[in-house]
């Protein structure tokens, strides 16, 4: 019988994650197995939450909510990794944003998702690490499961964030906001490093990615696998207004990356700076961070994840 722990987010998904926790709980009575819930909706209060799961010995750490809720937790727990080697980790997604979710085919459907626990399969799993500049000046260090953006990407992020109060964003509205961002933002020059190679341009949108899929299906990293012990880059060289317009059909296809203005490879290292005094915005997982400059790392097999 399995020991589980939730950690949910009750503001998630305009709140889906506190309306659906009596139907989640319900099934987890019928199958006799121990669990127990703790709610939380700052960053500060899930790394004591986490602390506290952990030295409960968990079998599996869940985040109850989305894409946000997901780093968060994972955040929390990889800091804090040494407590409990066993724990494993899974989310059961109904956030506004799922797109790690749907890279692993995590389920919504609670008999599909309890269905999902019962088999038992288990994944390693690498993680980012990025060191950036803070917009107060300092350096700081975050971790990412999913995708790290710069750029023009960091900046719809950054946009989204000062608006999060007043909705929700997933998906299409999403897809909107990419356009709608996209006539008050300049391009701004930047210097690409790593190991085996450099690049510099005024670049439309930088990113990192450990799984392929963020802002509601857009697969700007196609060529991301969460287990290869690298980190999947795309940047996209200029392009005019029309021209983004024209290739945004390829942010579903998994082809942007082939584009012949995409620089796309992979690596276990990656320095991003700004040039000529811009200030150029970082985001990770959704999440506004500050700018550049950017260090990125890969911890490989980082922790274990439960997916089918």
């Amino acid at each position: 019988m399995p020991h589980l722990i939730f950690i949910g987010n009750s503001s998630a998904g305009n709140k889906k994650s506190s309306m659906i926790w009596p139907q989640i709980e319900r099934a987890l009575i019928n199958k006799k197995w121990k669990y127990s819930i703790y709610w939380t909706d700052t960053k500060s209060a899930c790394d004591d939450i986490v602390k506290i799961a952990l030295y409960q010995q968990p079998d599996l750490l869940i985040s109850l909510g989305g894409d946000g809720t997901a780093h968060t937790v994972l955040q929390s727990l990889y800091k804090y990794h040494d407590l409990s080697t066993k724990t494993r980790f899974t989310v059961y997604p109904n956030g506004t944003g799922n797109d790690w979710a749907r890279y692993w085919k995590i389920p919504h459907d609670i008999n599909a998702w309890i269905a999902m626990i019962d088999t038992n399969h288990t994944y390693d799993h690498d993680l980012g690490v990025i060191e950036y500049t803070h917009d107060d000046g300092s350096w700081k260090k975050e971790y990412f499961n999913n995708v790290a953006g710069m750029a023009y990407d960091a900046y719809v992020a950054d946009f989204i964030e000062s608006k999060k109060k007043k909705m929700t964003v997933g998906g299409i509205q999403y897809l909107y906001f990419i356009f709608r961002c996209l006539f008050g933002y300049q391009l701004q020059k930047s210097r690409i490093i790593w190991p085996s190679g450099e690049q510099q341009d005024k670049f439309y949108t930088i990113n990192v990615g450990i799984c392929p899929y963020s802002g509601g299906g857009i697969r700007i990293v196609p060529h991301a696998i969460p287990q290869d012990g690298a980190l999947a880059v795309t940047a996209i060289r200029p392009l005019n207004k029309l021209q983004v317009l024209l290739i945004s059909w390829h942010f579903y296809t998994g082809k942007l990356h082939q584009h012949r203005k995409a620089l796309a490879f992979q690596t276990d290292e990656l320095y991003v700076q700004p040039l000529e005094n811009e200030i150029i915005k970082i985001e990770a997982d959704g999440e506004y961070l500050g700018r550049l400059p950017a260090k990125f790392k890969i911890i490989k097999h980082a922790f274990k994840i439960c997916a089918p």
